[in-house]
């Protein structure tokens, strides 16, 4: 552990040593509701890795790889010799790891953050990113061609005239939803453009449209109630620290009706991903 830091201190000191390069994207990069990492078989077998490394070296270096891939940031591993063998199940075996891990880690390389990237790993991040993005902008831009802005509602304010159940919209829930009228010439009983109201600044638009025309196409629309309970579950969550992008996220993708709060430790103080790519969700 002393010797890595001594190491990394070096690279990046003020004496002539070798400057390491930045970290390839933010540090809170997150891809952890992805559940598939595509690794280009045919790239694969051309690697040096796969041509080199044994049996137990190609093993080690995939869970490596898996590993990485729901890591913050995505694709990326700690600069921890302990932490490294422990993902690999060799932490009690630390001359063993140390006999494979020249093959296991071909092609990582320290950067800046003082974590391990991998190039091949950092263009599917990337990728991922992008896809992931293009998809949110498509729904959003759906959503906007087909309810126009004459239907947008205020957070501030749901309209009871046009919701599927005007029944209640509890009045100063959690984040200060109301029942004021905020647009008119609805006619009772029709759809209503969820995907258009104001949404809290830590919330991602388009993650909040994808999940919303989930909800449409499994013809479950969301309701009055249901979104107001749902905005004041995001900011009890926000206030607890977890990342409610990421919660979304996984309801759309795992094909749920309901959103469940995020497991795990929260982080709190750390800004997600989509806020700071997104201006947070307005």
């Amino acid at each position: 552990m002393e010797q890595q830091k001594v190491v990394a201190m070096t690279a990046i000191g003020p004496d002539g040593g070798r400057k390491l390069d930045p970290p390839p994207y933010p540090a809170d990069t997150d891809l952890t509701m992805m559940r598939e990492l595509d690794l280009h078989i045919a790239s694969l077998e051309r690697s040096t890795f796969f041509n080199a490394a044994t049996h137990e070296e190609f093993g080690a270096g995939m869970r490596l790889w898996i590993h990485a891939w729901h890591e913050v940031p995505a694709g990326s591993l700690p600069n921890d010799e302990q932490a490294l063998a422990g993902i690999v199940h060799l932490r009690n075996h630390m001359a063993r790891w140390a006999r494979i891990k020249r093959n296991a880690m071909r092609g990582w390389k320290l950067h800046a953050d003082g974590r391990l990237y991998h190039p091949f790993m950092v263009k599917l991040v990337l990728r991922a990113v992008a896809n992931r993005d293009a998809y949110r902008e498509r729904m959003a831009n759906a959503a906007n061609a087909r309810w126009g802005k004459s239907k947008t509602l205020d957070f501030n304010g749901l309209d009871a005239s046009c919701i599927h159940d005007a029944s209640v919209v509890n009045p100063g829930v959690g984040v200060g939803v109301g029942v004021t009228p905020k647009t008119t010439g609805a006619k009772p009983g029709a759809a209503v453009a969820w995907e258009s109201i104001d949404l809290p600044a830590f919330v991602d638009r388009g993650t909040w449209v994808a999940y919303v025309t989930h909800r449409r196409q499994m013809r479950k629309p969301l309701t009055a109630t249901t979104v107001s309970r749902l905005l004041a579950n995001f900011a009890t969550w926000h206030t607890e620290g977890h990342n409610v992008n990421a919660a979304i996220d996984q309801a759309t993708t795992a094909g749920w009706q309901g959103i469940q709060k995020p497991k795990g430790t929260p982080t709190k103080g750390k800004q997600s991903m989509a806020d700071r790519m997104h201006g947070g969700g307005k």
